[in-house]
């Protein structure tokens, strides 16, 4: 009940002072009512205490906890104004045209701008009590005033001049439209006008108008084209008109789809090459480890001959080195791929390590009944490589040669300097059609031979680009038919 007693008190305090200062001075029975009803209201709140416990901000903030800031302060004010609107509509009836002067209609309508007063006066007053305990603290102010309307404002505003061709000619825009209505508001209260009005619409107005429309159109086409990428349409290629802002954005957008097509290009090719890779190891694992599983068994015959022993042995012996050179060597690309390889360089000579590599494999090359053609200067060719490595390229290079040559044809190995870099070179006449995809060569397990006939671990280019990449060297590919050259440079000196 006190605080009842309390909130009234407050209301009346309130209309016994503003009705003072309207219309105390010129009028000596509303100065005597104004300070009758500001002594009253004095009396009763020294009477009875105030409690901040009596309105709890929590009703307050079930109905406006979620609402900005500027809209709490807007109630306020909106509260406020109205409440002065009653107060001076019933000061009026009270102190001029007299409650009882025109009987009981008016009086009537007196004690409603009465009441009115009060239930407005009464939510100012709550309204400002709850925000008082609501704003006390001050980071809650300054969380409220970060996330306001305001606040939204000044930074959508930054936002929008955060690409300014866009930003100004959305204030251009705005500008003529606003404009626009305005003279046409002038026009309509003072005709005269319309002589400006008419010239300005045809040559300002319109043509803004049609940009203003076209633009929009433009930009659901944009929309639109973003949609159906959303859904995977990727082949259709966006309109691109002119060089405004959204032109520009239509050409980004055009390269995002095609690097989107790329992607899923690249990406379809990894899946294939991944269950080409898998069936590839299965099948160069398993066939030597077949054939030493099948003469494994044909030793246990007692009844065996010694030649046809010693023969099973033998196979068994190249069959088990084969598979240990393929191991070693898809253990040798993955460590090199993964980056964990340590390098001993040192300045070494490219013509000695070729000349070791071709060393290495002479006998292989009088049974192969290829030609090989040496070409190298005169001095040496010093790099700065880790030279195990390197020679490892080197002879990778030589057994691809071996390997994949067609028989009775040349094979052409040069080492030579241009432009600061050592470029060994090997072009050979393939023995299997090659497709035009070299890239799919450095793949692992990847053969020039389809029908993998061959032996050899198809790791040979895959571990040869790594090492070239591992120097910050450089492995390319050119295919012409049937002729198949390797480039390799690295830094020389």
């Amino acid at each position: 009940m006190k605080k009842w007693i309390w909130l009234v008190s407050m209301d009346a305090l309130l209309i016994g002072v503003l009705g003072f200062l309207n219309y105390g001075a010129g009028n000596l029975v509303s100065s005597l009512v104004s300070l009758a009803i500001i002594a009253a209201a004095t009396g009763a709140l020294i009477s009875v205490k105030f409690e901040k416990e009596w309105f709890p901000p929590v009703y307050y903030q079930r109905i406006a906890g979620n609402w900005a800031i500027e809209a709490k302060a807007g109630v306020v004010v909106a509260v406020g104004f109205l409440a002065l609107l009653a107060l001076d509509s019933l000061f009026y009836d009270w102190f001029y045209s007299g409650w009882f002067g025109y009987g009981i209609v008016n009086g009537a309508e007196t004690v409603i701008t009465f009441v009115s007063v009060l239930v407005l006066l009464s939510l100012l007053v709550l309204q400002t009590i709850w925000l008082w305990n609501w704003y006390r603290h001050p980071d809650r102010l300054s969380a409220e005033l970060q996330t306001g309307i305001s606040a939204r404002l000044v930074r959508n505003s930054g936002e929008a001049f955060r690409n300014r061709p866009v930003g100004i000619q959305m204030l251009i825009l705005l500008a003529v439209v606003f404009f626009w209505g305005a003279g046409t508001a002038l026009t309509i209260a003072f005709p005269p006008l319309l002589v400006v009005l008419v010239p300005a619409s045809l040559f300002i107005g319109i043509p803004v108008l049609f940009i203003l429309v076209s633009r929009f159109g433009y930009l659901n086409v944009l929309m639109n084209g973003t949609a159906a990428m959303s859904e995977g349409k990727l082949h259709e290629e966006l309109p691109v008109r002119g060089k405004s802002p959204l032109a520009a954005h239509a050409r980004q957008l055009n390269s995002l789809k095609e690097g989107i097509r790329l992607s899923m290009s690249e990406q379809a090719k990894s899946e294939r090459l991944k269950t080409e890779l898998i069936t590839n190891v299965s099948h160069d694992l398993r066939t030597p480890l077949t054939s030493i599983i099948t003469y494994t068994d044909l030793l246990k015959n007692q009844g065996l001959a010694e030649e046809e022993r010693r023969s099973y042995v033998e196979i068994l012996d190249r069959k088990s080195q084969r598979l240990k050179v393929l191991i070693e060597d898809l253990f040798e690309v993955s460590k090199m791929a993964s980056g964990t390889v340590e390098l001993q360089r040192q300045r070494v000579d490219a013509i000695q390590l070729m000349q070791q590599a071709l060393a290495e494999h002479e006998e292989e090359i009088e049974a192969s009944g290829l030609e090989f053609r040496v070409a190298a200067p005169d001095h040496p060719l010093l790099i700065w490589v880790d030279g195990q490595k390197w020679w490892r390229l080197m002879d990778n290079l030589i057994q691809n040669a071996l390997k994949y040559s067609l028989p009775g044809t040349r094979v052409y190995v040069s080492l030579r300097e241009s432009d600061g870099q050592a470029e060994f070179i090997i072009k050979n006449i393939t023995r299997h059609e090659i497709g035009s995809d070299t890239d799919e060569l450095f793949e692992r397990f990847k053969r020039g031979d389809t029908s993998r006939g061959t032996e050899g671990s198809g790791l040979g280019l895959a571990i040869a680009q790594s090492i070239a990449d591992l120097h910050d060297g450089n492995l390319k590919i050119d295919v012409d038919g049937d002729l198949f050259k390797v480039t390799v440079t690295v830094p020389s000196g």
